[in-house]
C-alpha cells in the first residue's frame, strides 16, 4: 500500500509567508510577484509523492516555480542556488527554532 503525502498546513503557511527564495539570493525581493507558493524540492514528478512537507518546501513566486518545473538543474545553475539546501535550512528554522539573523535563508546556501 502506498503512503500518502504528509501535508502540514501550518508549515506551508510559514513557507508562503517568506519572500521568493530566488529573489532573496538575487537581492531583488520586490521584483517577484505575490502570492509566494510553497514549492516542493522533491515533487511527485521527481519521486516526492511520499515525502513529507518538512524539509521539502521552498518559497517561490509563480515565475521561479514554473522555471523550476522547466528544469531544476538549469534554474540552480542560472541563479547559483540550491533548492535542497534552502529547504533544509528553512526546515531547521521552522521546526527546530533556529534563527539565522546574520544571513537571509538563501544567501548562506546559494553556492553550496
Amino acid at each position: 500500500m502506498s503512503q500518502r503525502t504528509l501535508i502540514d498546513h501550518a508549515y506551508r503557511r510559514r513557507i508562503r509567508a517568506k519572500p521568493c527564495a530566488v529573489a532573496v539570493v538575487l537581492e531583488r525581493v520586490d521584483e517577484c510577484e505575490r502570492p509566494v507558493q510553497a514549492c516542493h524540492d522533491k515533487h511527485s514528478g521527481m519521486g516526492g509523492k511520499d515525502v513529507p512537507d518538512h524539509f521539502n518546501l521552498w518559497p517561490g513566486c509563480g515565475k521561479h516555480h514554473d522555471e523550476d518545473h522547466s528544469g531544476r538543474q538549469t534554474m540552480e545553475a542560472k541563479y547559483e542556488f540550491s533548492v535542497t539546501e534552502v529547504c533544509q535550512r528553512l526546515g531547521r528554522e521552522i521546526l527546530e527554532g533556529l534563527d539565522f539573523f546574520d544571513e537571509p535563508y538563501g544567501a548562506a546556501v546559494a553556492h553550496l
